[in-house]
């Protein structure tokens, strides 16, 4: 977008982004409500939120819901995030060998979507937010249906 645009546009535009911030905060703390490394299960300081699909990721670009997805989002420790031989900024194959064990459940949707054909994309600017927001609130993830009438 054009920086210097201005009126409803911009102020239309600011609104999304804040909506979008707003759904990541609050993925990112349903993820990190229990702070500890999922891999080796201790409390350590220093763990972060790993999203299970890398952002450059095509699915991620095609479908923004995915992003604000916690329920494949992993809270790990440095050493489990981004060293290990078998961790997901590593080897994403072997982090999901050792995690199947412990999350069968959210390796096997990870594993669904990452197989799944890339949709065609979605234009965030169609997306209700909003929404999207109630939904993580109420049922821990985006339904991934929520676009404004007339756009579905």
């Amino acid at each position: 977008m054009d920086s210097r645009e201005i009126g409803p546009a911009r102020i239309e535009r600011n609104q999304v982004v804040n909506w979008q911030k707003r759904c990541e905060a609050l993925s990112h703390k349903i993820v990190m409500r229990n702070p500890w490394c999922e891999r080796c299960g201790l409390n350590k300081s220093g763990v972060s939120d790993h999203h299970g699909i890398f952002k450059t990721d095509q699915r991620y670009i095609a479908n923004p819901f995915l992003w604000y997805d916690p329920t494949i989002r992993f809270c790990l420790c440095d050493t489990h995030h981004l060293y290990d031989s078998a961790a997901p900024h590593v080897d994403q194959e072997a982090f999901e060998r050792v995690m199947i064990e412990r999350y069968p459940d959210k390796i096997k949707r990870l594993r669904e979507i990452l197989n799944a054909p890339v949709p065609d994309g979605i234009d965030p600017r169609i997306i209700d937010w909003e929404q999207v927001y109630a939904n993580i609130e109420e049922f821990g993830r985006p339904s991934g249906d929520e676009i404004f009438e007339g756009f579905a």
